[in-house]
Order: structure tokens, then sequence, then C-alpha cells
């Protein structure tokens, strides 16, 4: 085997071991939030035009984030749960802010969801019914584009095969962004 194929089999093991314990926390974050919710522990932060800033507590962490529905849904016949779209961050973790997707139905298995602001697109891994970005650099990255921009497309595709494409305003992201980082500092 050579170098090449070398270096890319320990980027791709060590790129699977950060996703892995990313999607952990994250999912970690997200059962704890709906037992927060049901517990009422959890306080709205804000509701900034189209995105809402929530806090919730976690015995001994906090955890921020910022969430949005679609204005647009199609197919607009396919029948789904509730989809969000969320920026996460936690309290005592500065320049972490975690984009994920739940999209309303099971994706189809080792497929990815783009998502595209303008010129800008980033890719998600998928498991299950929500997905993230790969890696803090394109985190980042994607981020600054939900700032600077006014419309975001999610496209993914269902376990059935069906493509969907969500479309959210960006309006209010930065002000909710804010408020979530002031909120987990």
């Amino acid at each position: 085997m050579g170098g090449y194929e070398n270096e890319y089999r320990l980027r791709f093991t060590k790129a699977k071991e950060s996703v892995a314990v990313r999607f952990k926390r994250t999912t970690l974050v997200f059962l704890a939030y709906g037992l927060m919710a049901a517990s009422a522990n959890a306080a709205d932060i804000g509701k900034f035009t189209d995105w809402t800033a929530h806090a919730a507590n976690s015995g001994q962490s906090k955890v921020c984030y910022v969430v949005s529905v679609p204005k647009k849904m199609q197919p607009s016949n396919v029948n789904r749960d509730d989809v969000f779209f969320y920026i996460t961050t936690w309290a005592g973790q500065t320049n972490i802010a975690e984009p994920s997707v739940v999209t309303g139905y099971p994706y189809q298995p080792g497929s990815t969801t783009t998502v595209s602001i303008g010129p800008s697109t980033a890719s998600m891994f998928t498991k299950g019914d929500s997905a993230w970005v790969a890696d803090r650099g394109s985190e980042k990255k994607l981020v600054d584009a939900m700032r600077a921009g006014s419309t975001m497309i999610v496209k993914g595709t269902s376990r059935r095969g069906t493509v969907t494409t969500d479309t959210y305003s960006l309006s209010g992201v930065t002000a909710g962004l804010k408020a979530v980082i002031a909120a987990c500092s």
C-alpha cells in the first residue's frame, strides 16, 4: 500500500472516531433536553425572528441552542415527524457551535445531507433521523455562512429513497447565536 493510501486510512479512521464521539455527545444532549423539557428545566432565552434560543441545565453542565423550523418542505405530500435545525453550544467550551438537523424521517443509511446557503455548501453525515457536520472547521464555515446568508436549503434522502428539500429562513440566527453564546459563557 502506498503512502497516500495509508494517510487516507489514518485520516478516515480519525474522522470516524471524532464523528462517533460528537454523535454520542449530541445524542445525549438531545435526549437530556427531552427529559429536561418534560420536567420544565429548559428555559427560553428569546425569540429572534425565525429562530428561538433555549438553555437547559443538565446536572453539572449547561447546554444552549438556537433552533428553527423550515418555512417550506418539499415534497409537501410526504408524511414526516417534526423537522428542526439546531446550533448547539455548551458552557465552558469556547468557539464551539455545532449545527445539526432533525429531519422527521430516518435517513437512507450511509447517505449525506447537503446544506446550501447561496454559493456555500456543506455536507452532513446522517444517523437515524439526524445529521451533523463531520469536523469543527466545516462547522465554523457553515455557521459563518448562516450568519451571512438569508436562506438555507437542506436536502436529504429518506430510507425509502424520497429526496426532501427543506428551506429555512436565516433571519434572526445571528442574534440567536449571540444570545446562546452569552447564556452559556
